[in-house]
């Protein structure tokens, strides 16, 4: 067999081993802002004893990572921090409109801390005092219209979008 032969059937074979595997499919936050954030995706609607999920938008107790991340568990916020001018995924598994069939009310919220309040202040108190700068409330239609990427500070895109403060203050504090 020559080596033509045998390169066309290694890539052949590649892109069939390709094409199976299951697609990636990720929640992107992009930090726009001048400062590091912590995102707080309250997802796990698997653990709600741990765990804040819509129509619950308050903090959970305990700061809590996303046990089925990448099939560990990492709790340590200063490992989650999303520097200034960068993107960070969180990988869902499945989906998107599966992923947000499952969340109560098709609404994903994500808590958006700054980065130093995350890192100076224990979780308890930053909870207690609802210490986040916004927090966004996305339905599934809202991320489709986002391409699948969460801005922060907030675009116009998403005036029309549930967030609390409201998308003007929000704004006016991130000219």
């Amino acid at each position: 067999m020559s080596i033509e032969r045998l390169s066309k059937i290694l890539l052949g074979i590649s892109i069939i081993l390709l094409c199976s595997c299951d697609p990636f499919y990720f929640l992107v936050l992009e930090n726009k802002s001048s400062h590091n954030i912590l995102a707080y995706w309250a997802t796990d609607y698997a653990h709600p004893e741990v765990c804040s999920v819509y129509p619950d938008t308050l903090l959970p107790d305990k700061y809590f990572y996303h046990c089925y991340y990448n099939g560990y568990a990492d709790n340590s916020i200063d490992s989650h921090i999303i520097p200034s001018n960068s993107k960070s995924a969180l990988e869902v598994g499945i989906e998107y409109d599966v992923f947000f069939s499952v969340l109560p009310q098709d609404t994903l919220s994500v808590f958006i801390i700054h980065g130093d309040t995350a890192l100076t202040k224990p979780w308890k108190e930053i909870k207690e005092e609802n210490n986040y700068i916004v927090r966004y409330d996305l339905s599934y239609n809202d991320f489709t219209n986002l391409n699948g990427c969460i801005p922060f500070p907030p675009t116009e895109a998403m005036r029309d979008m549930k967030m609390w403060p409201p998308y003007e203050e929000i704004r006016e504090i991130y000219k």
